[in-house]
């Protein structure tokens, strides 16, 4: 207006004057802060980018869960057939015995003779001899399926267990001491044995390993013990069996009665360990009971004394902590790698956390180039630890590291 006062005149001179003043500050302003504005929308992008990959590996292991469950649930029925079947024969060869005796004693004393005192008996001598030959293949067959049926039932199990620890949200893990279970040690796996092997190198359990763990799981969660699922657990509970405590003083006859009541389906069941593990996790001592558990099967000690894998005390621990798998080879459980990174990686010849944790960050980085424009943006600086950190079972130090990263990155 000053202007204009000035210059009466030239009104429409500076209205352009004006204008193009106006649009060429525009100008500078978005150059100077163009750069900015991209690098927060790539940033953005590689957010989302990220978000998709961990809901198509959620969407996946549910799938996955599933087809496991729906075929263990069907080969555990025609077990549970097969057992019957077989249990049904071998009563029928008791009873065909025990009628075999009977006539043994009749003819015996039938066939007395007076002067000699001798009898034939060859012929029930080969007939006992056939039935008995007759009695081991079944027994033999018998305990055949008997070790199938407990491994499937541990499958089982183990997918109920994961079913019921569905994975939160967010992550918020604890870090657990474990052994590093790709290390294999053979030991007395007695109740006994076990714990008494482990209280040599550590008799009382730290106050921060039984937080952690106490945390977590309550008193009352039977489904810790390694072979006990939801089922068991409530048969247990309706007989009187509610905590750690009262399951650790249970005697194994007490145990046994409960499942035999509740239907041939349990009776196969042995709960000759649940009272030792049960007792472990009543007195706090965390690491012992993830050691013993993994000298077993199906909740039973096996005869080749050999750890192996993660206990079940693990496994549902990662589960509650947001760890989406305690697989060795799901190389997606580190932050950063989804299902494509992974396959390139495991073409290169990493297949397992334990060889992502042993394996340069500028090696990976070759591969990621190798394989194209769009996996060049990836950083593996921080794969090796997560790996590491994972390989051991240190869940709570995985979760914290991975919470101070950004799509895998520092």
């Amino acid at each position: 207006m000053i202007l204009l006062d000035i210059c009466t005149e030239c009104t429409w001179q500076i209205i352009p004057m004006l204008l193009g003043a106006w649009l060429l500050g525009w100008l500078f302003w978005w150059l100077a802060n163009r750069p900015k504005y991209q690098e927060i929308i790539s940033g953005l992008e590689g957010d989302i980018d990220g978000l998709k990959t961990k809901v198509s590996g959620l969407e996946e292991n549910v799938r996955e869960a599933k087809y496991e469950t729906e075929k263990v649930n069907v080969e555990l029925a025609a077990l549970n057939t097969s057992h019957s079947d077989l249990a049904l024969q071998h009563n029928i060869a008791k009873e065909k015995n025990l009628d075999l005796d009977t006539k043994l004693a009749a003819a015996l004393a039938a066939n007395k003779v007076a002067s000699t005192g001798k009898v034939d008996t060859s012929k029930l001598d080969a007939r006992i001899a056939s039935l008995e030959n007759e009695l081991g293949t079944k027994a033999k067959a018998h305990d055949q399926l008997q070790t199938d049926y407990d491994a499937l039932k541990a499958k089982y199990e183990s997918l109920e267990a994961q079913s019921v620890a569905a994975p939160p949200p967010t992550k918020a893990k604890e870090e657990t001491p474990t052994v590093n279970v790709q290390e294999s040690a053979k030991v007395d796996v007695t109740p006994l044995g076990i714990a008494n092997t482990l209280e040599s190198a550590s008799t009382t359990p730290t106050k921060e390993e039984s937080s952690n763990v106490v945390s977590i799981f309550k008193k009352d969660n039977l489904q810790i013990v390694e072979g006990i699922g939801p089922k068991i657990e409530s048969l247990l509970k309706d007989g009187g069996i509610n905590d750690w405590a009262t399951l650790a003083s249970a005697d194994q006859h007490k145990l046994q009665t409960i499942l035999d009541n509740a239907g041939s389906r349990y009776r196969i069941h042995d709960p000759k360990t649940w009272p030792e593990q049960a007792k472990l996790a009543n007195d706090g001592k965390w690491k012992e009971l993830k050691e013993y558990q993994r000298f077993l099967g199906g909740g039973k000690e096996k005869s080749d004394t050999v750890a192996s894998g993660f206990s079940k005390v693990e496994k549902l621990e990662a589960k509650l902590l947001g760890i989406r798998s305690t697989n060795p080879q799901d190389l997606k459980v580190i932050e950063g790698i989804g299902p494509k990174i992974e396959k390139l990686l495991k073409e290169a010849g990493i297949n397992s956390w334990k060889e992502l944790a042993t394996t340069d960050p500028a090696k990976i980085k070759e591969i990621l180039s190798e394989a194209g424009d769009s996996f060049r943006l990836a950083d593996p600086k921080t794969w090796p630890k997560q790996a590491n950190l994972a390989n051991k079972g240190s869940w709570k130090a995985l979760q914290e590291y991975q919470d101070i990263l950004d799509g895998g990155k520092e």
